[in-house]
């Protein structure tokens, strides 16, 4: 019975017969030497009775010069390939160990040829969907590195965006304590808020991109990656948000202890907030990126869903946070220094950088209330207090001082060159350490991306969900923490009635002539307002054609009647809101029903025949 082999030069399967076994003989297409395997139970593959003692590696064969087979002559060489055996189920070659044994499990199909069946580890592996997890370890160093090379301008523009933001936020810090006046104090505070989240939404935004394109193995296009300012700072709340939105239903029992451990040593509160937030944070947040990238991402906010994934991604994860740290810890050790030195008001005081000493008095101000060092400038102790000028405002005063270029608040020359020196300090100082980090965060978002590609199968992502599917307990508390955060902004986010948002607007025009002329009645009035503007952010928004709150809405959910997907009536919205009122004045505790109910229904929903479900994709 003819025997089938492959040339392992040219793949071509070959049918060779029984009188070729244990012979060598030469493919007709590419002249490659083929060694047949011997006949018998061994050419089917060795019964399970069979010794499991490795075999030796085969002798040479005897020459049989002038043989033909089908073309083929049988030739015997004392070559390499005359000692290798081959795989009797996939002609493949067989591979042997440092002591030159034979390993009997064929690397190619994974075939056992001494019992003749799939080895269990290698049946394992291969019956694992999705990529191989073992390759992580290495690939997320190498892929991490091959992308910050091929698309470096990620990496400068990212560190650029970051030094820009740092620049801005720095002076912007510096005019809150040389302002006096509060209209100016709130203007450049806000100006120091949106440049602050400016750096975590570029962070967040580039990243989902990253790790999308490397879950879904595209290739990134950098030129169709845009910086939106205000995009930047929405996603920046958003990223700023995150773990005190995960991690709200801890926060609480944390809380206590931390202010307790304060009263004793205030210097260790940072310490074990760090430990508490920081720490889980950095591990929970691979996950979550992964799933900020998928079509739902609820599982990415909730605590619960991503304690969940975690026992299988726990190795994964941690390792992408000592990957992220030992990619930017050098960076820490430039800027951890320098903003020390730099921002210790010491500076101020030494004949020079390299002696600084500390100036042992430090008194009261009597306008401020805060503390300064004595015989201080008379900016420090006037304008602005110390510790709220930022480094590029003190490496400033510093130097004016040390180079006696003024030191009169009051002199023009003295304001001359205060404010271009300030801006040339802070750039400077923080333009540099921006461009520092640009390249290990890209490095981090690509090793994100790379775990998010190897753990895709134990990651869970949502991708799709059945229409009318009852919302959970978890998805719908973050939906309504989501609700509290814009129910400020109902004025404006709540447009579906036209009489309704009328009658707020008056409401508010009638709190301002209050405010004007009757501050007595101020409190009345508000609560009056606050009062209405509840009611109407829930009841117009559930009743209305788009079914859901604001919070609903971004997370895919709608409100229903108990039968039939039609818009809830009026009445039925009224009684959802007098329930939602009742369950917050005893806190929260009749929406636990969610957990126990088969239709996941809480006090709210049962008292008006409504049920909140996924819209799903249909």
């Amino acid at each position: 019975m003819p025997v089938k082999v492959r040339c392992s030069a040219c793949s071509t399967v070959l049918n060779v017969p029984d009188k070729a076994a244990g012979k060598t003989i030469a493919c007709p297409k590419c002249k490659e030497k083929i060694k047949v395997p011997a006949a018998g139970p061994a050419s089917r593959g060795p019964s399970k009775s069979q010794s499991s003692k490795p075999k030796p590696k085969p002798k040479s064969p005897s020459v049989e010069s002038g043989d033909l087979f089908g073309g083929m002559a049988i030739d015997d060489y004392s070559m390499d390939h005359d000692e290798e055996q081959i795989c009797p189920y996939c002609a493949a070659d067989m591979e042997y160990d440092d002591d030159d044994e034979l390993i009997p499990v064929c690397a190619n199909c994974g075939m056992n040829i001494e019992t003749g069946e799939m080895d269990a580890r290698e049946k394992k592996k291969r019956n694992r969907r999705g990529p191989n997890t073992e390759l992580y370890w290495r690939g997320v160093w190498a892929d991490s590195w091959a992308f910050c090379k091929e698309f470096s301008s990620l990496g400068i523009r990212t560190g650029v965006y970051i030094g820009l933001f740092l620049v801005l936020a720095n002076l912007s810090a510096y005019m809150i304590a040389f302002c006096k006046g509060a209209p100016t104090k709130t203007f450049w505070g806000v100006l120091a808020v949106i440049s602050s989240l400016g750096i975590p939404g570029w962070y967040w935004m580039l990243s989902k991109k990253i790790v999308f394109a490397s879950i879904v193995k595209e290739t990134i296009q950098p030129e169709r990656i845009f910086f939106d300012l205000f995009e930047a700072m929405s996603v920046g709340l958003r990223a700023t948000f995150w773990p005190v939105i995960v991690f709200l239903p801890v926060l609480i029992p944390i809380v206590a202890p931390v202010l307790a451990l304060s009263l004793f040593t205030p210097t260790m509160v940072g310490i074990v907030a760090a430990a508490i937030l920081c720490i889980p944070s950095l591990i929970l947040f691979p996950i979550a990126m992964c799933h900020f990238t998928s079509r739902y991402t609820y599982k990415g906010w909730i605590l619960w869903e991503l304690l969940k994934l975690l026992p299988k991604n726990f190795a994964g994860a941690a390792y992408w946070a000592i990957v992220a740290f030992a990619v930017t810890l050098p960076v820490a050790l430039v800027a951890g220094p320098t903003f020390y030195f730099l921002g210790s008001p010491n500076i101020f005081f030494a004949p020079n950088i390299a002696g600084i000493q500390e100036f042992p008095n430090y008194i009261k101000d009597a306008e401020t209330g805060k503390l300064v060092p004595e015989e201080v400038l008379p900016e420090i102790a006037a304008d602005a207090p110390f510790n709220q000028l930022g480094v590029s405002g003190k490496a400033t005063l510093w130097l004016m001082k040390m180079a006696d270029l003024g030191e009169s608040p009051s002199s023009a020359y003295y304001y001359m060159l205060k404010g271009p020196m300030n801006i040339t300090f802070a750039f400077l100082i923080y333009l540099p350490l921006g461009l520092m980090l640009g390249f290990p965060l890209v490095f981090a978002m690509k090793a994100n991306g790379v775990f998010g590609h190897y753990f895709t199968n134990s990651l869970g992502l949502v991708q799709r969900v059945t229409p009318n599917t009852p919302a959970t307990f978890w998805v719908r508390c973050l939906s309504s923490f989501v609700d509290i955060l814009f129910f400020p902004l109902v004025p404006f986010v709540v447009t579906a009635n036209a009489k309704a948002l009328s009658a707020l607007w008056g409401l508010i025009g009638v709190l301002g002539v209050v405010w004007l002329f009757n501050r007595q009645f101020l409190l009345i009035a508000g609560v009056l307002v606050g009062l209405y503007a509840w009611w109407m952010y829930w009841v117009i928004s559930e009743s209305s054609p788009m079914r859901a709150s604001m919070g609903k809405e971004g997370f895919g959910l709608v409100v229903l009647p108990e039968k039939g997907e039609q818009p809830i009536s009026i009445q039925q919205a009224n009684i959802r809101w007098l329930m939602r009122c009742v369950t917050l004045i005893l806190l929260g505790v009749p929406d636990l029903l969610i957990l126990f109910d088969p239709n996941k229904q809480a006090l709210h929903d049962k008292a008006s025949k409504t049920r909140v479900v996924w819209k799903g994709d249909k």
